[in-house]
């Protein structure tokens, strides 16, 4: 299930490792309840969304050597024959998939903590929350995609208490693409079913995606924005 608006997310249920007939589309840092992605500007948000079209346009130099061809060729080829049949060629950003989302600014809430992931004192600290069962916990493992630990890790750092002795807000991390550090915030209002608070997020301004900040990562990875 998941909830709309700006906070409309999918609403989890599990953390941990899942059946192994159940796909995983739980976030990096999801947690029992709604968790909130948020970028710290528009660039790392772009980069962000547009991994899979880059995985999907890089995937195809495989594919070129597969058959030894030359790639500039073999992509070229691909597009040709693919725009011929209405399609998207690897790397095409359709106007269709920009048209049915908005880029958000959004005001963080003013008070309160957010653990920052790729710190020595919380990897120590979730080693040691961890009694040993997750190792000697590194960056890649904090960073990495195995849900199965990270869910589990978020998990714990929510349900934790802080020096202060409030609860922390979520999660700081730094986006794998490198563009900047994204932050995954836990909506506690919104799972307890209570009115949103004024240290909620906040919408702020809606724009349309097409903007200097996406063609800006689409030339850093050559991709193409097309106009069908």
């Amino acid at each position: 299930m998941a909830t709309s608006g700006i906070t409309g997310v999918l609403v989890v249920d599990r953390v941990g490792p899942l059946p192994h007939d159940v796909p995983d589309s739980r976030g990096r840092y999801d947690t029992i309840g709604r968790t909130v992605y948020v970028a710290d500007r528009p660039a790392t948000a772009m980069a962000e969304v547009l991994q899979p079209f880059r995985a999907q346009s890089l995937a195809t130099a495989k594919d070129a050597d597969a058959i030894g061809t030359d790639l500039d060729s073999y992509r070229q080829q691909l597009a040709e024959d693919l725009h011929q049949r209405g399609l998207p060629a690897p790397g095409d950003i359709p106007a269709s998939w920009q048209l049915v989302r908005s880029l958000y600014r959004v005001r963080l809430p003013r008070s309160g903590w957010w653990v920052k992931i790729d710190s020595a004192p919380t990897l120590n600290a979730l080693a040691d929350a961890m009694h040993g069962l997750a190792g000697q916990l590194t960056l890649g493992d904090v960073c990495g995609d195995d849900r199965a630990l990270t869910t589990q890790l978020a998990q714990l750092i929510r349900d934790s208490t802080l020096d202060d002795g409030t609860m922390p807000l979520g999660i700081s991390f730094p986006s794998k693409t490198a563009y900047g550090r994204c932050f995954a915030w836990w909506n506690r209002a919104a799972d307890a079913n209570t009115n949103p608070t004024d240290n909620d997020i906040k919408l702020i301004e809606t724009r349309s995606l097409d903007g200097a900040e996406l063609r800006q990562v689409c030339t850093d990875w050559n991709l193409t924005i097309t106009t069908e």
